[in-house]
């Protein structure tokens, strides 16, 4: 087996989601790929009914990129038994945790904005 295969990590509903994976994977240092582009571009939009839009990682970056999907669906989800009183505040460019105020992520480097 070659590390750097390919392997299927997530199977998107459109290319929107797959390509929001494909980013949360990238702020985790994960290189990921939307294996239906290709199609997309030479046949337009074709409906969901049809397909997936699979994302792809190398076999050597697998187990975390499902760590990294398993907890970004975790907070998607609301933490899991969660209440809002225990909720920590997090970087929403890569989840990293962060204290309320922070003006930037201190994992990614990204602005963080506080309004609501």
């Amino acid at each position: 087996m070659n590390p750097e295969d390919p392997l299927t990590v997530y199977e998107a509903w459109d290319p929107r989601q797959a390509h929001l994976i494909c980013q949360v994977l990238a702020n985790a240092d994960i290189e990921a790929r939307v294996a239906s582009d290709a199609l997309e571009m030479g046949l337009g939009d074709i409906p969901f009914q049809h397909t997936t839009c699979p994302v792809m990682v190398r076999r050597v970056d697998f187990e975390r990129a499902r760590a990294v999907l398993a907890e970004f669906e975790t907070r998607l989800a609301g933490g899991a038994g969660e209440t809002p009183e225990e909720s920590q505040p997090y970087c929403y460019h890569c989840g990293e945790s962060v204290a309320v105020g922070d003006p930037q992520c201190p994992k990614c480097g990204q602005e963080l904005d506080w309004t609501v």
